[in-house]
Order: structure tokens, then C-alpha cells, then sequence
């Protein structure tokens, strides 16, 4: 079966709503599915779907599918104005008792649906068609409540250019002064196309940029001329592309290597039929080419059809960036033209061939490279070359694979508290790709900087002076971040300096006992006086400093000689240290 062109649409609610058109592989046909959904209203789904679907499809007549349909669109309007009335109710009516409104297909079997179309269960079924001939799903499901819009169907991708005519795969209704239109442009990158709707006055103006100096007149041009003038190697064209275009027509049409093309008319669908390599004009079954030779009598004779016909990508590898472990990438290569062309991939850099690791169509029309799962090995260059005994054509395109940032276990936290005389390992390993790569800002307390670039920042025999900020920068090249923990390294109090284990005071004065200590925790300070009989006291003119590491003892008396202690604390350790003090004259 050729291919076949479909309208693509889901959850209409009207199928000549539809404006997207898809062209379906060989083995599938065009199809129509109409339903009921959870809001009580009728949807229509248009697209493609396999030989094998359509062969187990209903076989109701279209009188049939009208009645059902008009029968539920009468339904529905009375339920929406009943509020209890279920859809038991709905259909309790029908006149055809097959109809099915449980969640199971029209054919009676979900499982051999594809998944793409199988019913979610609030969906209840109405009708089910398929159709082999280009553009035929919008009429399949008929409703007198639908109507079908008036005016002329075209193809129509607005101001956008397409290489080829075919490849436009939109349509749109047309206005009353309007008739579908094609005409080839010329840009820096070869011969381009737009189609589209245009107005009748432009069609029949001769001073439009496509006049008729620049197109083939088939009205005012002898088959010779025309083969004369499409002999440059290209192939010529036949006799087909002479056929005569009617007298209500404005054919101005070039193949295959023809000047210009610029063609007006006025049936659906009909302006990619014009200019295309790919298809026959209008009321032509058979594309062929033929060549022109001169003889010494300059008459011009039509030889042999010439097989070849250009290839054209239709699919083709495009560039593609992939997360790991999401969706799989699949590349499709696919060039038009006679004969029909072999393909053969390669991956760069080396030129590696790859061709094993595609999967070719059963009609050979296609080559798949898959990539499921996408690994970090898979990316790279890939190339698909398409050639014939004639020419060889490719297309290239680079995949691209990454993975976010995330951290590993144990992961680096705000604030890192060790001991002093361990070891402690200051952990920034990410994991994603590109690998990641690490650099590390370090600030410490006591002044000095330093940086480093290991992915784990190891601290033996930790010491205070390692306290301080540790900054870790990670970089894998699409995303990054940054990463800090202060480092706080905690030891027992220790005195900063020695007290003398003896000392004289005068009677009257003042005594300041200074302990002056360090710890982190910050230690806390404790004062003791025992006097020369060995008994302790607490005195009434006493007094410490703001932050405790003081003894301050205003008017000393004589009563007051004896050992002094300090003693200091955190949660690390004890320590203290005793003055013996005599009060003299």
C-alpha cells in the first residue's frame, strides 16, 4: 500500500477541526474514533493506525455509525439537563445493542489495542473507522449535528518555506477569494516552497514576482521545448507533466530541475500535487522521467523513463540532549528518491561504522538507531548516509548525554565539628556527568588561605588552627554549585600562662587573681580560698571580671593569707591551678 496521508488530531469536538496532517508508514491506514468522555460530550481522535488494528475494527455502515451518533449527541443534550440521569440511562435507548460503554474497545479486545489508543475507563466508545486513501478520516464517523464546513481545503504553512511541497503538514479552510496555492522561491540554501491559500487576484496577476516569464505555461509550450529545456542532466520530464490542465486551471508547473514553479488551484488538498518530486500531478498514476536526444534532423524523441529521482531527507538525526535514565533517544533516517536508497550510520570521532546497532523498516524505507538506556558511552556524532547507485546524501547529529549534580553519602554539611588530635574527611564527591570537577576555597581562622582540588578534602591529626571555612565549587560543566562547611575543631582548656606558686600581699590593698585560659568550647572559670587552718571560706569583698577569668578581692586582710585556686572547665576536661598568698604588714 502506498502512503497514505491522515489527518492527526485528539480531543476534537469536531473532526474537521483538525488541521494537522501526518503521513503514515505502509503499513497503516488512516482512522477515526469517536467517543464519549467524563465531561458527557463527544471527542473525536484522528491519526494513524496499523493494517492490523483496522482489521478488527467494527463494521458497522456509515448510515449505521450516523444513527448511534445522533442518537448520543440527543442523549447527552437531555442528560445535561438531568442531573441524576447516569450514562445506564444514556444509552438504555439505543438503537444498536453492540454499542459498548464499558472501557473495552470497539473491538472487543483493549488488549490487542496499542497502548497510545487504548480507552481510559471514564471513555465510552461510539465508533471506530479506517480508511486508505489520502485525507478520508475526517468523514468517517457522520453526525447530522456535525456539519461539515463549506470552502476550498488547503495545505498551508503560513510564510514558512518547505523543500518540498510534501512536507508542508498543515491544512486549513480557505477563504471565499482565495484558491490553494504553491510557488518556489530561491534562497541561499537551494530552491524552497510555499503553500499556502492565497487570493484569487494574486493567482491571475502575471506581475506577481512568479510571473510568467519565470514558470513553464503548459497552454502556450510545445513538448519539445519543455524537454529541451529540462535537459541538463537532471533527468527531464515526461509526458505526464504535459498533461493538459483544464480550462478552469491555472497550471504553471516544473519538475525535477524546471526554473521556477507557481501553481494555482481549486480542489482540496491539491497544491502539494504540484512542484513535488514525490508526487504525480493531478489524474497521473505513474511517476517517471524521461530524457531528450536530438538527432541530425533536430526532431526531439522521448526515450526509456530514467529511474532516478533525487534523494530527499525526510527524517533525519538531529541534535539531542538526554538525561540518563529518562526517555530513550531514536533516531530515524529516511530519504526519498529512485532508487530507493541503502543507509549506513557512523558514530565520530573515528568514523566508527554503527550500522549493526539500527534496525531497518520491513520495506526498507527506514533505518531506527535506538539508544535505551542512554549511557554516557552512547554519546557522540552520528551520521546517517543514504545512497543509491547514483548519489549519497547524510545528515548528522550529535548526542549529548548528562546527568544532574547530586551528592554522595555521607554529603558535606553546614558545620563539621571535630575533636583536635583526629581525623576528619571533608566529603564533596557528586555524582553526574560530565564528571564532575572540584575545586576548593579554604579559609582559616587564623588567617591563612589555601585551595585544593581533590574531591575530599583528609585532615589528619586535626589541630585549632585547622578551623576555619572550606568552600567546595563543583563544575560538570552544565550546572554547578557550591558547597561550605565551617570546620570547627574543639580541645579541653588549657591555662595560657603559669602562676607563680607563691606571693606576698599588703594589707589594704587589692588582689587581683588573673587566670588567663583557652578552650572550645570557651572554658568556665571557678575560684576557691582555703585558708592557713585548712578550712575554706567564701569572702564578701569579692568580685570577677566580665568574662570570669578574674579574682578581684578589694582591701586585703590579714585573715585573708592562704591558697588560692582556679579551676577551669569545659565539656573536654578539668584543669587548675593554686597561689599560696601571704597578707603582709
Amino acid at each position: 500500500m502506498a502512503e497514505v496521508r491522515c489527518f492527526d488530531c485528539s480531543g476534537m469536538s469536531s473532526p474537521y477541526d483538525c488541521t494537522k496532517i501526518q503521513r503514515c508508514r505502509t503499513d497503516e491506514q488512516c482512522y477515526l474514533r469517536a467517543y464519549v468522555n467524563d465531561a458527557y460530550s463527544i471527542m473525536y481522535d484522528m491519526g494513524c493506525q496499523s493494517n492490523s488494528f483496522c482489521s478488527v475494527v467494527p463494521k458497522r455502515s456509515l448510515s449505521q455509525e450516523k444513527e448511534i451518533l445522533d442518537f448520543t449527541y440527543a442523549q447527552l443534550a437531555l442528560a445535561k439537563d438531568a442531573a441524576n440521569m447516569s450514562m445506564v440511562d444514556v444509552f438504555a435507548g439505543s438503537p444498536h445493542k453492540d454499542l459498548h460503554i464499558t472501557a473495552e474497545d470497539d473491538a472487543g479486545n483493549a488488549d490487542e489495542l496499542p497502548h497510545s489508543i487504548q480507552k481510559r475507563q471514564y471513555e465510552i466508545p461510539l465508533c471506530t473507522k479506517c480508511c486508505d486513501q489520502d485525507h478520508c478520516n475526517s468523514d468517517l464517523c457522520p453526525s447530522s449535528l456535525i456539519t461539515k464546513p463549506s470552502g476550498l481545503r488547503c495545505y498551508d504553512c503560513g510564510f514558512a518555506t518547505v523543500t518540498d511541497p510534501v512536507l508542508c503538514l498543515n491544512v486549513r479552510y480557505c477563504g471565499s477569494d482565495e484558491k490553494c496555492h504553491v510557488a518556489s522561491q530561491t534562497s541561499p540554501f537551494g530552491i524552497k516552497y510555499q503553500v499556502n491559500c492565497d487570493s484569487v487576484s494574486r493567482c491571475t496577476d502575471s506581475s506577481t514576482p512568479f510571473g510568467k516569464r519565470d514558470v513553464f505555461d503548459f497552454e502556450n509550450v510545445s513538448i519539445s521545448e519543455i524537454a529541451d529545456s529540462q535537459n541538463d542532466g537532471s533527468g527531464g520530464i515526461s509526458e505526464r507533466d504535459i498533461a493538459d490542465p483544464g480550462a478552469d486551471e491555472l497550471q504553471r508547473v516544473s519538475r525535477a530541475g524546471a526554473t521556477r514553479c507557481f501553481t494555482c488551484c481549486d480542489n482540496d488538498f491539491c497544491n502539494i500535487d504540484y512542484c513535488s518530486r514525490y508526487r504525480p500531478l493531478p489524474g497521473i498514476t505513474n511517476i517517471s522521467t524521461v530524457t531528450t536526444t536530438s538527432t541530425t534532423t533536430a526532431a526531439t524523441t522521448l526515450t526509456t523513463p530514467d529511474p532516478r529521482l533525487s534523494l530527499l531527507f525526510v527524517q533525519f538525526p538531529e541534535d539531542v540532549e538526554r538525561e540518563l535514565n529518562t526517555a530513550p533517544v531514536r533516531w530515524v533516517c529516511q530519504a526519498d528518491g529512485l532508487p530507493a536508497p541503502v543507509y549506513r550510520w557512523t558514530r565520530s570521532p573515528g568514523a566508527t561504522d554503527v550500522t549493526s546497532q539500527a534496525a531497518v523498516s520491513a520495506d526498507g524505507k527506514t533505518s531506527t538507531l535506538t539508544f535505551d538506556p542512554v549511557t554516557p558511552a552512547d554519546e557522540g556524532t552520528y551520521t546517517c548516509e543514504a545512497s543509491n547507485m547514483y548519489e549519497s546524501v547524510n545528515r548528522t547529529g550529535t548526542l549529548t548525554v548528562w546527568a544532574p549534580l547530586g551528592y554522595t553519602d555521607p554529603k558535606l554539611i553546614s558545620v563539621t565539628e571535630v575533636q583536635e588530635g583526629s581525623d576528619v574527611t571533608l566529603n564533596c564527591e557528586h555524582t553526574g556527568y560530565p564528571v564532575p570537577q572540584y575545586s576548593w576555597e579554604i579559609s582559616l581562622e587564623n588567617g591563612v588561605n589555601s585551595n585544593s582540588t581533590l574531591t575530599k578534602y583528609v585532615l589528619s591529626n586535626v589541630s585549632r588552627d585547622d578551623s576555619g571555612t572550606y568552600e567546595c565549587y563543583v563544575d560538570n560543566g552544565r550546572e554547578n554549585r557550591t558547597v561550605t562547611t565551617r570546620l570547627n575543631v574543639t580541645y579541653a582548656p588549657e591555662f595560657t600562662s603559669m602562676l607563680p606558686v607563691s606571693i606576698n600581699v599588703t594589707e589594704g590593698s587589692n588582689f587581683t587573681f588573673q587566670c588567663p585560659a583557652e578552650g572550645n568550647p570557651p572554658p568556665e572559670w571557678a575560684f576557691m580560698y582555703v585558708d592557713e587552718s585548712n578550712f575554706p571560706h567564701i569572702l564578701s569583698n569579692v568580685f570577677t571580671t566580665a568574662n570570669s577569668d578574674a579574682l578581684i578581692i578589694t582591701k586585703m586582710l590579714d585573715s585573708y593569707s592562704g591558697s588560692y585556686t582556679c579551676y577551669i572547665k569545659n565539656n573536654l576536661g578539668t584543669k587548675s591551678q593554686t597561689v599560696t598568698v601571704k597578707v603582709v604588714p
